[in-house]
């Protein structure tokens, strides 16, 4: 419950929580990726509208694990959340397909993340235009570099993310001597004639990747029968040599992530947000561990809780991005067609414009009919103009909204030409569900040609 607040108070999710979990389905599923066919699950709400698409999200877990482990714990909790989850078995593990078995290799991992965005995206129970992309722990990475590169994965949560760099994997691994030792083993692991395979988790084998690790060595929690618990020696080099935190340096997707202090590396995240340069938000939880993040109730609760109202909020500001932005479009391209009707009702009935910068007439409130009027007597007389906008940016909230934009205008009337180098700054709200501008404002950059077109068009367009 303490969780569930610290949520809320980070204005994720609502103050009270629901402690009687929905029903979920489940229904087994294949795709294919890279010529492999990899097997999985998508949970569904058991009580979902049928005809209703549903926001989806692909979950991915740690390193090592298959998808009945904690990828099937976050999924279900993201169904009882209402979204469409999917989880898979990569390449390689559990009941994929995929040769060498058990590797753990971050680049063949990413390329499935994105065959099943791909595939998630065409399933009809999903709204392929709302997809998020849920990596935990090992698998943070691979999502994050996933969504970077992904059209379909429209935003991502990481939980208890690992994000690990050079000088990250030293402090873990023993050091430069340790890393370099183990990078060795895995090359000599990778040339050998046969695959070495070690035991991945283990209460008495000190040999074991992770030896005497809780719940991969717990029957009740990780240690279960679909688990593999087998590990490919050769994946030390990928692993270790995978630089997770660059992948910030390019990454514009919308990111949260859930941590706490008391789990592993937590720089690595703290480091992965500041190369995003606040686009990214983080979530601290109090005293959680890293495992118990796989599949204790609380945590499990709270970053879900968190997920899926991030998602939620970030998939109404991308619907409302995508308007605004048809908006912004399409005053150039009715401005251009002529077609003033149209374009009037892309305006609230009063508008702020503000064109001092080329005309040096101070900004004034004026009726969006009006307006029209005066664009109708000279655009016409024109033999073509064309606004081409560029580097469109849309910054909503709430119900308001600023957009900008460059714009290159051009205007031909016989011989002459005349163009207009520039800026746009639109403001708008949204009313009765529709965004109409009602401030509009040209900041002049540079021009070149003539203005004398305009005197010659405006006489055409009154003879017309």
């Amino acid at each position: 419950m303490k969780h569930a607040l610290l949520a809320s108070i980070l204005g994720l999710v609502p103050a009270t929580a629901t402690h009687a979990e929905p029903a979920t389905t489940r229904i087994d599923i294949t795709f294919p990726s890279n010529g492999s066919k990899l097997v999985g699950h998508l949970y569904l709400p058991a009580d979902r509208e049928t005809k209703t698409p549903l926001p989806g999200v692909v979950v991915t877990g740690a390193w090592t694990t298959v998808k009945e482990q904690m990828p099937a714990t976050y999924a279900a909790a993201m169904a009882q959340r209402g979204f469409a989850a999917l989880t898979f078995d990569f390449r390689g593990w559990g009941g994929s397909e995929g040769t060498p078995r058990f590797l753990e290799h971050p680049t063949r991992k990413t390329e499935d993340i994105l065959a099943a965005a791909a595939y998630l995206a065409t399933r009809p129970e999903v709204h392929a235009g709302r997809i998020g992309g849920l990596g935990v722990c090992a698998s943070s990475g691979y999502m994050a570099d996933a969504a970077r590169r992904s059209p379909h994965i429209r935003a991502l949560a990481l939980v208890a993310p690992w994000l690990h760099d050079a000088g990250i994997a030293e402090a873990v691994y023993g050091g430069a001597d340790g890393v370099a030792k183990l990078i060795a083993a895995g090359r000599e692991a990778a040339s050998a004639e046969a695959p070495v395979i070690i035991e991945a988790a283990s209460t008495t084998n000190a040999k074991a990747l992770m030896y005497k690790a809780p719940y991969y060595t717990e029957a009740d929690r990780g240690l279960i029968a679909a688990y593999d618990n087998k590990f490919n020696v050769a994946s030390w080099e990928p692993w270790l040599t995978y630089d997770a935190l660059r992948i910030a340096d390019t990454l514009r997707k919308p990111t949260l992530a859930v941590h706490s202090r008391a789990a592993v590396i937590p720089q690595g995240i703290e480091e992965f947000a500041r190369r995003m340069d606040g686009r990214a938000r983080i979530v601290w939880l109090e005293n959680v561990s890293q495992f118990d993040f796989y599949d204790r109730a609380a945590p499990v609760t709270a970053a879900a809780d968190a997920v899926a109202g991030y998602f939620r909020e970030t998939f109404r500001r991308q619907q409302d991005v995508a308007a605004v932005t048809s908006v912004v479009e399409g005053v150039a391209l009715l401005a251009d067609l002529g077609e003033f009707d149209a374009l009037e009702r892309l305006y609230a009935g009063t508008v702020r414009v503000d064109y001092s910068s080329l005309n040096g007439v101070a900004a004034a409130d004026r009726k969006a009919s009006e307006l029209m009027r005066e664009w109708a007597a000279v655009l016409p007389g024109f033999d073509r103009t064309r606004h081409a906008l560029a580097n469109i940016a849309v910054r909503v909230d709430g119900s308001r909204a600023i957009a900008t934009a460059d714009v290159v205008a051009d205007h031909f009337v016989d011989k002459l030409f005349w163009q207009v180098r520039g800026g746009y700054r639109y403001e708008l709200e949204k009313t009765d569900g529709r965004w109409r501008i009602r401030s509009h404002t040209l900041t002049l950059r540079g021009e070149s040609g003539t203005r004398d077109v305009f005197a010659l068009a405006m006489k055409r367009a009154a003879e017309r």
